[in-house]
């Protein structure tokens, strides 16, 4: 692998560098890695921007990159900014929801957050995300309907 950031994010640091074997850039959790081998090999950094890859690693996890709209409540507004960047593609809709047009990375990191809203953040699109959102939360309901462990 080769090198190129270290952030912070989520409360873990993440190495984010080009897979040679790929060709591809990935990211890896600092307190996660082993067997790290050391080299004196050096490497011309491809052209790569940092800010971008984490926008699209959400969560950092990896996924399909997808284009996803989602309903907010507006008092969410603030939280959607800090997680997408104060560029982020966001209409008003009415006086209690907007609307977050963005790429992302589909995953679970992606799914768990946009459920940990609850009612006040639901996907429009696309069809097949929506579908996802409808069998996790059928399945969470699913645990609290029975007295079954």
């Amino acid at each position: 692998m080769e090198p190129y950031a270290l952030i912070w994010q989520n409360d873990y640091y993440y190495l984010i560098g080009r897979f040679i074997k790929t060709d591809e850039v990935r990211h890896y959790r600092l307190d996660r890695m082993r067997n790290i081998h050391l080299t004196n090999e050096r490497f011309i950094k491809k052209d790569f921007d940092l800010n971008e890859y984490v926008n699209q690693s959400f969560h950092m996890f990896a996924g399909e990159e997808i284009r996803i709209k989602i309903r907010f409540h507006l008092h969410l507004v603030n939280v959607v900014l800090d997680r997408f960047g104060h560029d982020a593609n966001i209409k008003q809709l009415d006086d209690k929801h907007f609307l977050l047009t963005t790429k992302a990375k589909l995953s679970d990191g992606l799914i768990n957050w946009i459920l940990t809203w609850g009612h006040k953040a639901k996907v429009i699109e696309p069809e097949y995300v929506v579908q996802e959102m409808r069998e996790r939360i059928q399945q969470m309901a699913a645990l609290y309907m029975t007295d079954n462990d």
